[in-house]
This record gives C-alpha cells, sequence and structure tokens, in this order.
C-alpha cells in the first residue's frame, strides 16, 4: 500500500510465494526512501483463495483505511494455438485475471477509486494468446458492469493498460525483448477507459 497525494492504496500483485516478501520488502524501502513523508504498508496473501483475500482485508483495515484499489495481478501464458491450451490452463487463466480480482474489488467496495492495470492483449487480438488476452479482458467487462451498478454510489472505476511493456510475465511466456517494439510511452493502442464516466 501506499500514499497517492495524501490518498492511501493498495495494489495487488500476482508472485510466487517464495520472492512476494523480498519483493514487497524491497517495494517499501524504495517507496519510503523516494518518498519520505509517505508510510508503507506491506500486506501478502493467496490472491487466488478468497478466504485468504478477505482475512487480509480485515488486517488492512485494522492499520489503515484505505481510498484507491490498484489491481494489478495477472497470469499470462506461453504463446500457443488456442485451441491446443488445455481448458485447465485456460481456466487458471480466468481464476486469477477475472475471479481473483473480482474478490479484492468485492472486498474494498467501499472506497471511492479503483483503478485496474489492464494490458494491450485485451485490446487487440494476437494470435496464441487467447487465455491471457481474453480473461484481461472479462475482467474489463465485469468492472464496467460493477461501475454502471454503483455510479450513484461515488465509485468511480479506470481501466488502463501501461502500454506493450517487457516484464517477467512476457519473459516467462517466451518472449524476448526484441518479440514486440516494447513502447516507452508513444503507445498507438487505447490507453485508459474509464467505466461509466
Amino acid at each position: 500500500m501506499q500514499s497517492l497525494r495524501g490518498r492511501r492504496s493498495l495494489s495487488n500483485h500476482h508472485r510466487g510465494p517464495e520472492s512476494r516478501a523480498k519483493r514487497l520488502a524491497t517495494a517499501k524501502k524504495t517507496l519510503e526512501e523516494a518518498h519520505f513523508s509517505t508510510k508503507v504498508y506491506t500486506f501478502s496473501t493467496a490472491i487466488a483463495d478468497a478466504e485468504k483475500v478477505k482475512s487480509m482485508f480485515a488486517e488492512v483495515r485494522e492499520q489503515v483505511e484505505l481510498d484507491v484499489l490498484v489491481l494489478n495481478a495477472g497470469m499470462g501464458n506461453k504463446p500457443s494455438p488456442t485451441l491446443d491450451i488445455p481448458v485447465d490452463e485456460f481456466w487458471k487463466k480466468i481464476e486469477i485475471n477475472v475471479r481473483a480480482n473480482m474478490s479484492f474489488v468485492t472486498e474494498f467496495l467501499k472506497p471511492k477509486t479503483i483503478l485496474n492495470v489492464s494490458t494491450t492483449i485485451a485490446h487487440i487480438r494476437l494470435p496464441s494468446l487467447a487465455p491471457y488476452g481474453a480473461s484481461k479482458e472479462a475482467f474489463v467487462a465485469l468492472l464496467d458492469h460493477v461501475q454502471a451498478e454503483y455510479k450513484d454510489k461515488g465509485i468511480k472505476i479506470v481501466s488502463f493498460h501501461p502500454s506493450v511493456v517487457y516484464t517477467s510475465m512476457a519473459k516467462s511466456a517466451g518472449f524476448d525483448e526484441k518479440t514486440f517494439d516494447y513502447d516507452q510511452g508513444s503507445d498507438p493502442w487505447p490507453l485508459i477507459r474509464s467505466s461509466g464516466c
């Protein structure tokens, strides 16, 4: 969790349990050093387990009141023809990219702002990345429905993608730094989708 101009936010990331504590500690230290007046809290949970997410939010609420939720969890796939991907593998992407993120939204619906970090692949069609792209697009659509239902309650949901970025997920899917024209800020695809605004 970090402060965004005086607001308190919580960000979720899907990482392996071994690296989670180390990444959180590094992020906390980096943020607090860069923004000395910012207090950073770290919380860890298995995002695919709704009960553990609920428990984590109970712990969060004991320590701080949050204003903003940043959704950044995602699980990609190695490029493969869609019909060659086992249904169970495809479903794992739905579990993380839709259901797990929705458990955060359900627990966190009291804040006024939800920022969903999506992906370019949710907006374009690339052969062999259907599980990842379809599941991320499904979650953006689900948030559109939540926004429509709660727009009169002051809830604002914004989904955006940070362009085509070379990440550890891209690397683990078998891509290298030359696979795509990784963007440094001049993305030709839609960047922000603000639901119901």
